[in-house]
């Protein structure tokens, strides 16, 4: 696909450090370390750099006034380029998905002035190059001071600059945690003067100048990181960290520039370029914020909605590497000294929504630093969890024996607990263990199925056993709540609590059915397998109402008859998506649709994007349809960023996500091509989708049939495929179609079905 593309011309005198301009018009860089927004005038350059372990905790006990500030992930730095070219012409700035790489070009009297900028995955820098012979520039550390808002709280931040010949370095200390930072740049000219000033420097008649930036904290993702209570104690010091951090940058400039941009982009390439999509539009010359507009006036662009497809999957490359912290609510993108919401992994829908998409987007790797974040975090869920039950099931309690629990929020530091009274059940960690288990469904990777997957999804099961309650003949969980779903007609925080509502029943049921199918798989079956089993049909997970719906509370008689009418978390329906049993019966699944109809489409950026992943499960290809039109009308910004708002990433993520679904079904045993295709996509393509048992999908369509469709096997498992009046072959031998419903063929590692409509 061509690039992601953004013309500026009308915009040349925004303020480039206005947070609205940041939010609106910044285009992302990042190489999973860190985060860079770039922002361009023809006088001016902004690349504004977050790292995720530079945070402070989320004080929700403070007042409003102090709540606005210094919380959360904190903006790590700054570089400042300032050019003598005013009134450019033809300036405009683009964002290469295809080669993660941004670029400024723009006429300053009669001569050609370019920009190019990349996140090195594979060398861990920035690399700037800048053809203009002269400019001046600054490197400066951000919100630098004592913000303490209570006497003796630590908030408080410091720096010191450094200069070692064209090198300038800062060493820095954020109190709370007792974070030590340092970050650096490099400036390489080729010939030419290199002037340096504490943190400001000036080029003079460079040929040709190269930037390169890298910064590291003394973070480590450890469990001592959440066991530890003293904030002062959870890190430990590393007298090494300026070296360490002149060492990547003094390696990096070893290599010139077009070296440098071979390696990031032979590493960043092996990812992205997995998966094409197209429904036969040409690619636009309009800029983004002009195809935004365009599309809100009902201009609708099939391109726009393939660009903001593969965006998603940029966005996650960028934000979330094997060897970095996960993707966070706002990835790994913070121009603030108080990110929204603190830049937090907030676990009742919104970091689950980060990564539904890694299955079927083909991006299984960028997983991994969600399951080293787990496995970091696992023992203090397991205290929390000994807490919890000692205190309200004494009965029950066995001394390290009583699972795990996760609240909703959680930071690289510390992560919530389980309340009596909160606004979301005891279910979230259901929500959390269902990305585990699809992990494995996609991957087929047997030593995480061992290590990691079964173990988590059966201390899950193990704690919410203990957390239910028999009643009327069935077993419900207690202090159940419908994820920040509030009384009719109450205030924001009066959190309804009741006793199984729908979001726990689900969420328990898709988490004991799990455990169950995974102890088969091993052939690990115990007694308390046995117990799950006697208990998992008793659940009452999905009850019709009169209205129709399904019900979010088991009390309520018709639509929202206690909750808020167009709640944004659609929390009752998360059995459909991510989750599964409500597709078992029809019955279900028109209640889903009933349910759907009556909260609405329009909500904040990551609800709407939820409604779209809910209504591709129903196979409803025009209301399907509806939520894209809805998404990109109302929760899109100009740079292609979705708004909650303000900006948050888990509605882009869960936008490639819920179009994944639309083309490719896989979670009820076998493989669907096309589920959901609108009228509007009756043409097209994709490639190197993935279905659950590690296959790899290409489909080929015209007029919503196939042409041709091939299922690469990437492991010995059995495929089976929807059967919809298809011809077909394997290695060259061609069947007719047959009766069955469903067809099933023996696969083994490479084998490739190819598949026809008839």
């Amino acid at each position: 696909m061509k690039l992601f593309y953004q013309n500026e011309v009308e915009l040349e005198g925004f303020d480039i450090l206005d947070f609205d301009v940041w939010e609106n018009k910044s285009l992302p860089l990042g190489n999973g370390y860190f985060g860079v927004s770039e922002l361009s005038r023809g006088d001016i350059e902004r690349l504004q750099i977050t790292e995720n372990s530079l945070s402070n905790p989320y004080h929700k006990s403070l007042d409003e006034e102090h709540r606005s500030r210094n919380y959360g992930v904190q903006s790590f730095c700054d570089i400042f380029l300032y050019f003598d070219h005013h009134q450019v012409d033809n300036f405009s700035r683009m964002l290469s998905l295809d080669r993660s790489l941004a670029e400024v070009t723009y006429e300053y009297n009669n001569k050609i002035y370019k920009r190019t900028t990349f996140a090195s995955h594979s060398d861990r820098v920035l690399v700037s190059r800048i053809n203009a012979p002269s400019f001046k520039g600054k490197f400066e550390a951000p919100f630098i001071g004592d913000y303490c808002r209570v006497k003796g709280d630590g908030f408080s931040r410091s720096v010191q600059y450094q200069n070692k010949k064209d090198t300038i370095i800062f060493v820095g200390n954020m109190s709370y945690y007792n974070i030590d930072y340092v970050g650096a740049i490099k400036i390489l000219t080729k010939g030419g003067k290199l002037l340096i000033k504490g943190n400001e420097f000036e080029v003079i008649n460079s040929q040709d100048t190269i930037i390169l930036f890298t910064c590291l904290t003394n973070y480590r993702l450890d469990e001592s990181v959440f066991l530890i209570d003293n904030p002062k104690e959870k890190l430990v010091k590393d007298p090494t960290l300026l070296d360490k951090t002149l060492d990547i940058i003094d390696r990096a400039s070893q290599y010139n520039f077009e070296q440098l941009y071979k390696r990031h982009y032979r590493d960043y390439s092996k990812l992205y370029s997995r998966v094409e999509l197209s429904f036969g539009e040409e690619t636009s010359e309009l800029p983004t914020n002009k195809l935004i507009e365009n599309y809100k006036n009902k201009k609708y662009s099939r391109y726009l909605e393939t660009l903001l497809f593969q965006y998603g999957r940029y966005l996650l490359i960028c934000s979330s590497r094997e060897d970095g912290l996960p993707a966070n609510l706002q990835g790994i993108w913070s121009a603030y000294d108080s990110a929204p919401w603190s830049a937090g992994y907030w676990h009742n829908i919104n970091v689950q929504m980060n990564y539904w998409m890694v299955g079927p987007a083909n991006l299984l790797e960028c997983f991994i630093p969600y399951i080293n974040y787990h496995k970091a975090y696992l023992k203090k869920a397991h205290k929390n969890a000994d807490e919890y039950v000692k205190e309200l099931y004494p009965e029950k309690y066995e001394e390290n024996h009583n699972g795990w629990i996760i609240g909703t929020g959680a930071w690289p530091y510390a992560i919530e607990g389980m309340k009596t009274r909160a606004h979301s059940g005891p279910a979230i960690g259901a929500l959390t263990a269902l990305l585990l288990y699809d992990y494995y469904e996609f991957s087929l990777d047997n030593n995480f199925l061992k290590e990691v997957c079964y173990p988590s999804l059966y201390d899950m099961s193990l704690f919410l056993f203990k957390s239910l309650t028999y009643q009327d003949g069935y077993y419900l969980i207690q202090n159940s709540a419908s994820p920040e779903n509030i009384v009719k007609g109450g205030n924001w925080n009066d959190y309804y609590v009741t006793v199984g509502c729908a979001f726990d029943q689900q969420l328990t049921y898709e988490n004991f059915s799990k455990t169950i199918e995974l102890c088969n798989v091993i052939n690990n079956k115990d007694s308390f397998i046995t117990r799950l089993e006697s208990v998992i049909d008793k659940l009452d997970s999905v009850i019709i109402g009169e209205s129709g719906q399904i019900k979010e509370y088991r009390e309520e008689k018709y639509y929202a008859d206690i909750g808020e009418e167009h709640h944004r978390h659609i929390s009752h329906l998360l059995g459909l998506y991510p989750g599964t049993s409500v597709s078992s019966k029809e019955e279900w699944i028109n209640g889903a649709i009933t349910t759907l109809n009556l909260r609405g489409d329009e909500s904040t950026g990551w609800a709407t994007a939820h409604r779209l992943c809910l209504w591709s499960r129903t196979k409803n290809a025009s209301r399907t349809m509806d939520l894209i039109h809805s998404f990109i009308s109302n929760n899109v910004l100009y740079n292609l960023w979705d708004s909650h708002p303000p900006f948050q990433i888990d509605g882009n993520f869960g936008y490639t996500a819920g179009i994944c679904e639309m083309l490719l079904q896989s979670q009820n045993g076998y493989i669907e091509l096309l589920p959901t295709l609108p009228n509007e996509w009756k043409d097209g393509y994709f490639k190197g989708l993935k279905a659950r048992g590690n296959f790899d999908v290409n489909c080929k369509f015209n007029d919503s049939k196939i042409n041709l469709a091939t299922i690469k096997s990437n492991s010995n498992r059995k495929l089976v495929l929807l059967n919809k009046n298809y011809s077909y072959s394997v290695d060259n031998i061609n069947y007719q179609n047959g009766k069955d419903k469903y067809l099933k063929f023996d696969m083994k590692i490479g084998d490739i079905l190819y598949i026809k409509s008839n």
